[in-house]
């Protein structure tokens, strides 16, 4: 920095770190009034609160496809560990996308309640909010 710039901006008077000053000390520093301030604290605190959330829901989307992931990988291990059925495996991953789409179709509840039907399972979860949200349990 140039000798020049450096007395100006010492002679300026301003501060360098104005992070605990009050709302009306940048009002007097930077001649705004103390509405128009408050104005633009909340719209950037808006602009901050968006990004998180978006930043959030897309933390939370990839956590939940690793869940499904996990899942799967945890059903391939526990048939092949269960009865051998490495083919069966195979096929079963063949047919995951056509029952994506039929649960996704006729709905979890729905879905759960004929597989309950057909083969007895009982589901349940630790947290009761799941276990309401699905209609299991109830």
């Amino acid at each position: 920095m140039s000798n020049k710039l450096r007395r100006k901006v010492k002679s300026s008077g301003y501060p360098m770190n104005v992070a605990n000053f009050t709302l009306n000390q940048i009002s007097d520093l930077t001649k705004c009034r103390v509405d128009s301030l408050k104005f633009w604290c909340e719209a950037r605190e808006k602009e901050f609160e968006d990004i998180y959330q978006k930043e959030a829901r897309e933390k939370l989307e990839k956590a939940e496809d690793y869940i499904a992931v996990a899942n799967i990988l945890i059903t391939l291990v526990a048939i092949k560990m269960t009865w051998g059925y490495t083919k069966a495996n195979q096929r079963l991953l063949e047919n995951y996308n056509a029952a994506t789409e039929y649960v996704t179709r006729n709905g979890i509840e729905k879905t759960y309640q004929e597989l309950q039907k057909q083969m007895g399972i009982e589901l349940e979860f630790d947290s009761m909010d799941i276990n309401r949200e699905f209609g299991f349990g109830e």
